[in-house]
């Protein structure tokens, strides 16, 4: 049975891929900070591995045999950029560091594209988006 390992996987989009896996007779692993209980889960268990997006051992311990790592975890609302940077950028590098030879899929949000969709204060030096405006501009 092939194995999905899977970020992000309490979120909106994250949830339903998980169960979508499932039905389609996946093996599903999923990184979460606390054990999770969701009602979209009916019918099936994911393997739970508890860490977060900082945690070699637990990224190692999610990709572990992965056919494929899904990452959908992110922030989209953040008081402060460092916390956006930490978990999207970062935490995406360590996601796709621990997938090894697995295949790797990336989901991201708009908002990592145009950051001023994202409630976050403007960055020192008004960081500018790829269409020009600067962060945190209406």
């Amino acid at each position: 049975m092939r194995l999905a390992a899977l970020t992000g996987a309490t979120g909106f989009l994250g949830r339903h891929t998980a169960a979508e896996l499932a039905r389609r007779g996946w093996r599903v692993r999923v990184l979460t900070r606390r054990d999770p209980v969701d009602p979209v889960w009916r019918g099936f268990e994911p393997e739970v591995v508890v860490g977060d997006l900082a945690d070699a051992g637990a990224l190692k311990a999610l990709a572990r045999g992965a056919d494929v790592v899904i990452h959908a975890a992110g922030l989209v609302k953040v008081s402060r950029l460092a916390d956006f940077t930490r978990v999207n950028r970062d935490g995406a590098a360590r996601v796709a560091e621990a997938a090894g030879n697995a295949h790797l899929l990336l989901v991201s949000s708009l908002a990592a594209r145009e950051p001023q969709l994202s409630p976050m204060p403007p960055a020192s030096g008004r960081a500018r988006t790829p269409s020009g405006q600067s962060w945190g501009s209406d």
